[in-house]
């Protein structure tokens, strides 16, 4: 968790970076698409008590305004 807080920091650098960091973002999320269907429950996101899926963010609420 700390390295993908790094690449947020760094990608906040400039508009280069940030623009960097995104497409690494993006391409990263489309490659554990399939692999993270796969829940092992030690996630920070897997509460025992919560339905699956009910702490990730709304695909709608994800994309930050052009």
């Amino acid at each position: 968790m700390l390295k993908a807080l790094k690449l947020v920091d760094m990608g906040d650098s400039n508009a280069q970076c940030h623009t960097i960091a995104m497409k690494i973002i993006e391409d990263g999320i489309d490659a554990l698409a399939e692999f993270s269907k796969d829940k092992d429950g030690l996630g920070l996101s897997h509460n025992q008590g919560q339905e699956a899926g009910a702490a990730s963010v709304p695909d709608e609420l994800d994309e930050f305004p052009q």
